[in-house]
């Protein structure tokens, strides 16, 4: 019964839809291109979920996410300038190098 209600649908979808996106970011399956495409057609999007996107984009992408281009996506995104704080925050963590030691730390390969 609830699932006719237009309202439940039309709530899956754009749940959905930034689900997938993130999801996809995370994984690597999607770029700036689709989270440029995201901001500018859903404007309407919770701010707290944009802010979510852009944080995960930030530490993924922590390279790409420099600069004017870093400025002017949160700009797009219409954060504030404590959530662009925040943003540029999570860029400087992802950008943190993770040097990986043959010991202590688990190795997919095998010693034989």
């Amino acid at each position: 019964m609830v699932q006719a209600l237009p309202q439940y649908t039309e709530q899956v979808e754009k749940i959905s839809l930034h689900v997938e996106l993130e999801q996809d970011l995370v994984f690597g399956d999607t770029g700036a291109k689709d989270v440029i495409n995201f901001l500018r057609t859903k404007q309407d999007t919770n701010p707290d979920n944009k802010l979510r996107l852009l944080m995960i984009y930030a530490s993924v992408y922590s390279k790409k996410f420099e600069g004017d281009k870093a400025t002017k996506l949160m700009q797009l995104a219409r954060l504030s300038p404590d959530d662009m704080k925040v943003v540029n925050n999570m860029q400087l963590l992802g950008g943190l190098s993770t040097k990986k030691t043959s010991t202590g730390s688990f190795s997919p390969k095998f010693n034989a």
